[in-house]
């Protein structure tokens, strides 16, 4: 009676298949093939070719070139749009939007305009008179009717903004009536600020002042709403 050879693979050194049929060096094949897919493929750079179709691309030319993010200043004297239009889709095959200096402009440009915009709302809240124990109106959960209300609170703190979870700068306060739900609530900051304007605030003690990283340029707050607004710009 004959024996039965059984085969044996020279990589893994399981029985069953050879080292042409191996399943663990297929997914080595396929990893390598994949790869090498990845660094053939041309790179491009989506922020340059949506800006090269912008209405206002001599205004962001021009700022541009005086950014210390410009590498290769553009010559605006000579340049009309189509020349414009040209240069901004060259350049988007010579990278992609991670390393692109003209994305890094717009977003140094928008974070800084944010964070500036901030600082003067705080400002604003303080000369208005608004701080710890000033009273506001907020909309608040009343529990008999089922419903937000605009409500009379008075002003117990400042959420400085999470942006990782959505929840935006805030005033913090609390419901003065008993017939609200009194977990506490939120009041966004421009909302404060448009009472401080029109005169209805009740004045109390001093706003806290911002954290330390306001007036830096890596606030991550101030750093996602540049970046989600750029691309929002830039589509």
């Amino acid at each position: 009676m004959a024996r039965t050879r059984t085969i044996h693979c020279s990589h893994c050194g399981k029985s069953g298949h050879n080292r042409r049929t191996c399943p663990d060096l297929a997914d080595v094949y396929k990893k390598a093939e994949s790869k090498h897919h990845r660094k053939t493929r041309a790179r491009s750079c989506s922020f340059c070719r949506a800006a090269a179709v912008r209405w206002d691309w001599r205004s962001i030319a021009r700022t541009y070139n005086e950014s210390p993010h410009c590498e290769k200043p553009f010559n605006l004297d000579e340049m009309t749009h189509t020349d414009w239009i040209w240069a901004l889709n060259d350049r988007a095959k010579t990278h992609n939007r991670r390393t692109c200096s003209l994305f890094k402009w717009a977003v140094e440009k928008e974070y800084n305009e944010t964070r500036d915009r901030h600082i003067n709302y705080v400002n604003q809240l303080r000369e208005g008179g608004l701080g710890i124990g000033s009273m506001v109106t907020a909309s608040c959960w009343h529990i008999e009717k089922r419903t937000y209300l605009p409500t009379l609170c008075f002003v117990t703190g400042v959420h400085w903004g999470h942006y990782g979870k959505g929840e935006p700068i805030s005033l913090l306060v609390r419901p003065l009536a008993s017939n609200v739900e009194q977990g506490g609530g939120k009041l966004p900051l421009h909302y404060a600020l448009r009472q401080v304007r029109r005169k209805t605030v009740v004045p109390g003690g001093k706003l806290p002042d911002p954290p330390t990283s306001w007036s830096g340029d890596q606030n991550p707050y101030f750093m996602k709403m540049a970046k989600e607004y750029v691309l929002e710009q830039y589509k």
